[in-house]
């Protein structure tokens, strides 16, 4: 499996006088305290069953890592490490907001020494290649 850090495409590189990245998640940040009703509501519950199907596709064996990119929430990266003991989990998104409430939801379920996550941009990974056995990306 290959990573790649670095990218030549505009996606990713800092927006003029902002200090946001280009596809930045400031958006995400205003509605990420009623970002999982709005999805649950928007896709009538069915983004529930998308990720247990995209779990189940990704095939991951415990002590296996993944990386789950716009994780937002971390509402995939959650459902990886309980349906796939052992394996860890880097969550990386643009969205402060959101990572704020995925570390809530993983600190309240346990699951803080199997899901790290981090701020970071997709086009612009600090992993090296070969790292994760596997990717996901739910809504990004």
């Amino acid at each position: 499996m290959s990573l790649r850090t670095e990218s030549a495409n505009p996606v990713g590189v800092p927006l003029a006088d902002s200090g946001a990245a280009g596809g930045s998640g400031q958006m995400f940040d205003r509605i990420a305290g009623r970002y999982d009703l709005v999805n649950r509501l928007m896709t009538f519950g069915i983004d529930q069953s998308w990720r247990r199907l995209t779990v189940d596709r990704l095939q991951l064996q415990a002590g296996q890592t993944a990386l789950d990119l716009a994780t937002g929430t971390a509402d995939l990266a959650i459902l990886l490490a309980k349906r796939v003991p052992g394996t860890k989990v880097v969550g990386v998104d643009p969205s402060k907001g959101m990572l704020a409430v995925g570390r809530t939801k993983v600190a309240a379920l346990g699951l803080s020494d199997r899901i790290a996550l981090q701020e970071g941009d997709a086009c612009q990974l600090p992993f090296a290649d070969g790292t994760m056995d596997g990717i996901t990306i739910g809504f990004g």
